[in-house]
């Protein structure tokens, strides 16, 4: 496997790359932003519009949820679609607890943490958060989120070309850049669970 037998590979979809990635970015935009980083780096798509495509649907993954909390989020069939999203009355107690006094860290640090972000910004909404106040907190995490996914795809695209041409190793850098990335995302959790964790005692003594 090789930079071109991608390319190749990807070919029939290069008429509509731009428009398959702005749907896949609502629904999961890490692991999509750092894959397209990957296909920055060998040509298939062009940094700007990659990473702005990335930010929009990102944002209006952020803001579905948000409404979903803001007019059904007490309802039974909306906690029953976001619980694989991370949702549970658990960590709506947590996270509402901390909306009152620290709600851009709160949605900042649930944003960089895979497991905690839908779950926040739905009951950013149950907690009748306002929307400018939200969307502009949102934004701020989301930017640098994003630039940072994407470059991390970019700079293994990168590596992976450069060693290609020397060595036949594909398998290990696949095995080494998916270690690489679980690793980082087992860390942002560790972080964003750390933050959460006082809150977390305090609701289970109550």
């Amino acid at each position: 496997m090789s930079p071109e037998w991608l390319l190749q590979t990807l070919l029939p979809f290069e008429q509509y790359k731009y428009l398959l990635l702005f749907p896949i970015a609502v629904l999961e935009g890490p692991i999509i932003s750092i894959f397209s980083g990957f296909l920055v780096s060998i040509g298939f798509l062009n940094s700007l519009p990659t990473y702005l495509l990335l930010v929009c649907g990102d944002l209006v993954g952020d803001t579905t949820y948000y409404l979903i909390g803001r007019f059904w989020g007490n309802s039974p069939w909306a906690k029953k679609v976001m619980r694989p999203f991370g949702y549970n009355d658990n960590v709506e107690k947590i996270v509402q607890n901390y909306f009152n006094n620290h709600t851009g860290k709160t949605l900042i640090l649930a944003k960089m943490s895979y497991g905690l972000a839908a779950a926040s910004q739905v009951v950013s909404g149950i907690s009748r958060v306002p929307f400018f106040k939200f969307f502009m907190w949102v934004i701020v995490a989301t930017l640098p989120k994003s630039f940072m996914l994407l470059f991390i795809g970019y700079y293994a695209g990168h590596s992976f070309k450069a060693l290609s041409g020397y060595l036949s190793m594909v398998p290990f850098l696949a095995i080494s850049f998916t270690s690489l990335l679980v690793a980082l995302y087992l860390t942002i959790r560790k972080l964003a669970k750390k933050f959460f964790h006082p809150i977390d005692a305090t609701v289970d003594s109550k």
